[in-house]
């Protein structure tokens, strides 16, 4: 990665080591380092709440000032929002907030904060000089380390317990909390399959239990429409893939049989119809 070190493993530690004496409160703020004015990260932040965020609405809508608090995330949204501007030195900062996350974590680095800047690198990959850096086995493998993330912070539990719960005579017992772990856990759960629809590399969270709160929250008095709606019809569309396809033995979702298919299309039509 840009700006680090990828040599032998000492040389890459000492690197990341010079990171993390800068990592203060500010020490991966684009704004503070110098490598954007104030004005360029606002044009940033407005550009990924208007054109990305709604492709993955898994991160509450905030002004510049208040991203500038958790600066790793307010990092990840400017680097999406100018991400075909050329700023090295910014995907170079990204890089090394993420290399972070993967090499030299501590127990702090383990947030909701820090599985949306994950998701953020996932699915909007810098760009450099020499084009998009995307590819299926990178994206597989942060996914992968927001996952160890979830499991660590026991998201699926906390973030689907409360509207299994819920019933539509107390919507009022979720919280704003709720929402944002559900749309954050949400958003992983179908990144990861259809990373492993694309890819044939194998998924590793079970979208059954998801599906089943899907509606309740997407119907959901506080939910953000159309996005949330839409996210949670996504999650059922998961469920009914994956319940086909472990039907059929399946583990990639590239050898469905025409059983299989039929299969699949009952269950779409019922959905449809429902």
């Amino acid at each position: 990665m840009d700006g680090i070190d990828l040599g032998p493993p000492m040389a890459t530690l000492r690197s990341l080591g010079a990171v993390t004496k800068d990592d203060s409160a500010t020490g991966f703020d684009p704004v503070s380092r110098g490598i954007l004015q104030l004005d360029e990260a606002e044009k940033g932040v407005h550009r990924f709440f208007t054109y990305c965020h709604a492709w993955a609405p898994f991160i509450s809508v905030q002004s510049c000032a208040e991203l500038r608090q958790t600066p790793v995330l307010f990092l990840g949204i400017c680097t999406v929002g100018m991400r075909f501007e050329g700023n090295n030195s910014l995907t170079s900062l990204l890089d090394q907030a993420v290399s972070r996350l993967l090499l030299r974590p501590s127990l702090t680095d383990v947030t909701l904060d820090s599985i949306r800047v994950l998701l953020l690198y996932a699915q909007w990959m810098p760009y450099t000089a020499e084009g998009n850096r995307y590819n299926e086995i990178s994206a597989w493998a942060v996914l992968g380390l927001a996952v160890r993330y979830a499991q660590f912070l026991g998201l699926e539990a906390s973030a689907l317990s409360p509207f299994q719960a819920c019933s539509s005579s107390n919507p009022a017992a979720i919280t704003g909390d709720h929402l944002a772990r559900i749309r954050v856990w949400y958003n992983l759960l179908t990144c990861d399959f259809n990373l492993m629809l694309t890819s044939g590399l194998p998924a590793s969270l079970d979208p059954e239990a998801s599906a089943q709160v899907a509606r309740r929250f997407g119907g959901h008095r506080a939910a953000q429409q159309p996005a949330d709606l839409r996210v949670a019809g996504l999650v059922e569309l998961v469920a009914l893939v994956h319940r086909a396809m472990r039907r059929g033995g399946d583990a990639s979702g590239r050898k469905m049989n025409a059983e299989g298919l039929h299969a699949l299309n009952v269950l779409l039509d019922e959905w449809e119809g429902y």
